[in-house]
């Protein structure tokens, strides 16, 4: 096992697509996501663990699609000359 950067539930969330650090802390009290209390306020996850939880590799979560309000066509001056 690689001995690489310990991930915060938030970083985890992240990684995975979730929109909050809740569902991980779930899963970790749960006991479906083995985690590391470095503290009594300090948790840690490593990415192989979390790999194995969702059941295959991990990277950033695609953007989520702009709302249509954002897709508007960009107004130009020809559009209002008289």
């Amino acid at each position: 096992m690689s001995h690489g950067k310990l991930l915060t539930a938030k970083e985890v969330a992240k990684l995975v697509g979730f929109t909050s650090p809740v569902t991980v802390l779930r899963a970790y009290r749960a006991g479906k996501l083995k985690g590391y209390k470095l503290s009594e306020r300090t948790l840690r996850f490593r990415l192989e663990q979390v790999e194995q939880w969702i059941g295959g590799p991990v990277g950033e979560a695609p953007a989520p699609p702009l709302a249509k309000w954002t897709q508007r066509k960009p107004v130009t001056d020809w559009e209002f000359e008289a």
